[in-house]
C-alpha cells in the first residue's frame, strides 16, 4: 500500500511481529563520481535528510528506525514509523477552511513544540507547510521530510524549501533586482522556520497564505514589501501570534520556545469557543438567561432603599 511523506511515496510494511512501518525507497548511484550535479545535488540532499533525522527522538518529529543500502540494485531504503492519519486537510475545493479553531490550536502547538526541539539541537528545517506535516492515528501531528534541513552553524547560498512559505530573508539575495530595507544573510537561522509556521497557521485559520504572486517576482514583492492583513476576525490571541511569527525582519520574530509560552496556549479552559468568532444567536441567548437576574437584583436594589434605607454603595 502507497502512502505520501512529505514530497515522497511510501510503502506500508510490517515486519515478523506484525509491526507496522512506513517504507521510503530511494535510487541510489552506484559510483558518487559518475552522475552530474542534479543526481548529486539530490542524493546528497537525500544523507543529509538520513544523517540528521536518524538523530531525532521527539513526539512531534516521524520516527527514522533504520537505513538499508542496497548497492547492487542501486537503492536505499527508509524504514520509518508508519502515521495513518495522512496529512492535513485545511481548506476544501473552493479554500474554505476546514479546521476549527480548537484543532487549529492543538495542531500549531505540537508543531511549535517540534520546532523549539529542533532549533535547540541547532537544526533548521527549511521546509514547513503543511504538506509536510502528517497525523497519526491519534490525530497528533509529526513533521517530516528533512531532505531540506541543514545545521544552522552552516553557511548556504542556495535556497531550498516551498517559495510560498519563504521568509523575507530567504529571498534577498538580489537576483530580482528589488530595494529593499532588508539585508541579505548567508548563515540562516529558525527564524526561516518560525516564518513558515506563520504561514502554516494563517492557512489553516483562513485556508489561504497571506502573500501570494503568479511569479517569484511578484511573491517577492509581496513578501517583502506588502502588510500582513486578515480577511476577517478571529481570535485575537492567534491572530497576535502569526504577527510574531510573520515579522518581516527575522530579528524581530519570535522564537518557537517563547511562542509556546504565550497566552495563547496557557489558557486552562479546554472547552472554549471552537472557532472563536461572535455568535450572535449565543449572545441572544446569553442575554435571554441573563435578563431574569438582573430584574431580581432590581427588586432587592429597591427593597433594601425602602425598607432599610441603604443601597450597595453604602455598604462598601
Amino acid at each position: 500500500m502507497d502512502a505520501n511523506y512529505g514530497k515522497h511515496s511510501v510503502k506500508k510494511c510490517e515486519d515478523g511481529q506484525k509491526k507496522i512501518f512506513a517504507l521510503k525507497i530511494v535510487r541510489r548511484p552506484a559510483a558518487r563520481h559518475h552522475f552530474g550535479s542534479a543526481r548529486k545535488a539530490e542524493y546528497m540532499s537525500f544523507r543529509n535528510e538520513v544523517d540528521i533525522w536518524k538523530t531525532l527522538d521527539h513526539p512531534n518529529v516521524v520516527r527514522l528506525y533504520e537505513v538499508i543500502d542496497d548497492e547492487s540494485i542501486n537503492k536505499m531504503y527508509l524504514v520509518m514509523e508508519y502515521l495513518s492519519g495522512g496529512t492535513i486537510e485545511y481548506a476544501d475545493a473552493e479554500g474554505h477552511p476546514l479546521l476549527d479553531m480548537k484543532t487549529t490550536k492543538r495542531y500549531f502547538k505540537e508543531l511549535m513544540s517540534a520546532l523549539a526541539y529542533l532549533h535547540n539541537l541547532g537544526i533548521i528545517h527549511r521546509d514547513i507547510k503543511p504538506e509536510n506535516l502528517l497525523l497519526s492515528g491519534e490525530g497528533h501531528i509529526k513533521i517530516c521530510d528533512f531532505g531540506s534541513a541543514q545545521a544552522s552553524s552552516i553557511s548556504v547560498r542556495r535556497t531550498m524549501g516551498s517559495p510560498a512559505f519563504f521568509a523575507p530573508e530567504l529571498f534577498l539575495d538580489g537576483s530580482n533586482g528589488y530595494e529593499t530595507q532588508w539585508e541579505a544573510e548567508d548563515q540562516l537561522t529558525g527564524a526561516v522556520d518560525v516564518w513558515a509556521a506563520g504561514i502554516t497557521l494563517y492557512l489553516f485559520v483562513y485556508g489561504h497564505t497571506p502573500f501570494e504572486g503568479l511569479s517569484m517576482a511578484e511573491l517577492q514583492r509581496q513578501v517583502l514589501n506588502n502588510y500582513l492583513t486578515f480577511p476577517w476576525e478571529v481570535d485575537p490571541m492567534c491572530q497576535s501570534i502569526i504577527l510574531e511569527c510573520l515579522q518581516k525582519s527575522k530579528a524581530d520574530r519570535i522564537e518557537a520556545y517563547d511562542v509556546l509560552e504565550c497566552d495563547w496556549f496557557q489558557m486552562k479552559d479546554e472547552s472554549e469557543v471552537e472557532n472563536c468568532i461572535a455568535n450572535p444567536y449565543v449572545d441572544w441567548l446569553y442575554g435571554l438567561l441573563r435578563a431574569p437576574l438582573k430584574v431580581l437584583e432590581s427588586i432587592w436594589a429597591i427593597t433594601k432603599w425602602v425598607f432599610f434605607g441603604t443601597t450597595d454603595d453604602d455598604l462598601v
